[in-house]
């Protein structure tokens, strides 16, 4: 289903050529000395090229190339909100894209069945309640132990503006293999990847 170039273009003749024929070896043939030509199944094809100069000695070349399927990617299945131990992959700092969570650090999430969410935010633990209806999602503000953490370095910038952050989202979705907490505005304030599952 994707096309193939062949060119030509490289032949050379004692006077010059007046004819191209390629034969792809499909039961297809074209008379270009460039041309793109797309396969409709995999296999193996031999394909020529006969050249033709203005005197009428003729000259063919062959290869043989093969066609493989494109492999269809697997889905990824998607994961409900509500149950799963989530992992932060990046949060909104205010850049044009999102910001990867510093090397060696961890942010958790956990929504449970009864309204709260609880987790690890680099360096302390917190806790909050949440509302959700369908794809709406209400979080309050989230409480945090006082502890003060030094490694990895700029890891209370990072606990501060990922807490900062919970209470203003107003939906959350899934895309590609991550769970997105969105604000207002549909922008995406925290990405999730799916963590250790529950115990």
């Amino acid at each position: 289903g994707q096309a193939v170039t062949f060119d030509g273009s490289n032949s050379r003749g004692a006077t010059p050529l007046v004819s191209y024929q390629w034969n792809f070896g499909d039961g297809s043939t074209a008379g270009d000395v460039r041309i793109d030509h797309v396969y409709s199944s995999a296999g193996v094809f031999d394909v020529t090229l006969t050249v033709v100069d203005s005197t009428g000695l003729r000259s063919t070349a062959g290869a043989r190339i093969q066609i493989d399927d494109v492999p269809t990617p697997t889905p990824i299945p998607e994961l409900p909100l509500i149950g799963v131990e989530w992992r932060l992959v990046a949060y909104n700092s205010g850049q044009p894209a999102l910001t990867p969570i510093l090397p060696g650090s961890q942010i958790t999430a956990r929504f449970d069945q009864d309204g709260a969410l609880l987790g690890f935010a680099g360096c302390n633990t917190y806790n909050a309640q949440y509302q959700v209806d369908g794809a709406a999602l209400s979080i309050g503000l989230p409480a945090a132990g006082q502890a003060a953490c030094a490694t990895p370095e700029g890891v209370m910038q990072q606990e501060a503006a990922y807490l900062a952050l919970l209470p203003l989202a107003a939906s959350y979705r899934w895309n590609e293999g991550r769970q997105e907490l969105l604000a207002a505005t549909g922008s995406v304030l925290l990405q999730y990847a799916p963590g250790p599952t529950p115990r």
